[in-house]
């Protein structure tokens, strides 16, 4: 039988096992249209440089790159920024002008 976490009822308090930069490297390129979405949620952020490698979706709705238009003034902000914090985090995984995750992995650990 295979065990399967289940954040909901665990009664422990040990986290469960985190990705290998190899591994979040690789899960990153699988979901790389939903970062190419969040991108375009964002809209143009004046070309921010740590997510410079991703693509804003071509054929979007228009109603995407409005995602963040609702709610006060701060709710707006609070809601680019958690976009922005979401694709940052992943935005060097998605360069492939790095080539495979290995490569990009490993300039990543010569740069710091």
């Amino acid at each position: 039988s295979v065990a399967f976490h289940n954040a909901t009822s665990t009664t422990t308090n040990v986290p469960p096992p985190s990705l290998s930069p190899l591994g979040e490297c690789c899960l990153a390129r699988h979901l790389e249209k939903d970062y190419r979405l969040i991108r375009t949620m964002i809209g143009d952020d004046e070309g921010k440089r740590e997510y410079a490698a991703v693509e804003p979706l071509a054929a979007a709705h228009p109603v995407i790159r409005k995602a963040c238009f609702w709610g006060s003034s701060i709710q707006q902000e609070l809601c680019r920024s958690d976009l922005r914090s979401m694709l940052s985090r992943r935005a060097r995984y998605l360069d492939h002008s790095l080539g495979a995750c290995l490569n990009t992995i490993a300039t990543a650990m010569t740069i710091g």
